[in-house]
């Protein structure tokens, strides 16, 4: 189990051209994400913004770097195709 107060980590997805926002269900076993999406067919293909967050006791493991207003990852969603998110590379 995680330590009281822990987050054991967001991944979001807001639409580039605007609307709303889509989060991921994370495996933390593995840290892949699905994202079902509001009808649970997925994600609409397009250029996505997307914001990693999580931490332990309310500290974010990324200093906030990736939080959804400050997020320089952005990714172009293809229908069928993984996403692939390195915070290291947030250009891709």
């Amino acid at each position: 189990a995680l330590p009281p107060g822990s987050n054991p980590g967001t991944v979001t997805f807001l639409p580039a051209d605007g609307g709303d926002s889509s989060s991921a269900v994370v495996n933390l076993a593995d840290g892949t994400f699905t994202v079902p999406g509001r009808d649970g067919k997925g994600i609409k293909p397009g250029r996505y913004k997307v914001a990693v967050t999580g931490g332990v006791g309310g500290a974010d493991y990324f200093g906030g770097r990736f939080a959804l207003e400050k997020s320089q990852v952005v990714r172009d969603v293809a229908a069928g195709e993984e996403v692939v998110i390195d915070v290291s590379r947030p250009q891709g």
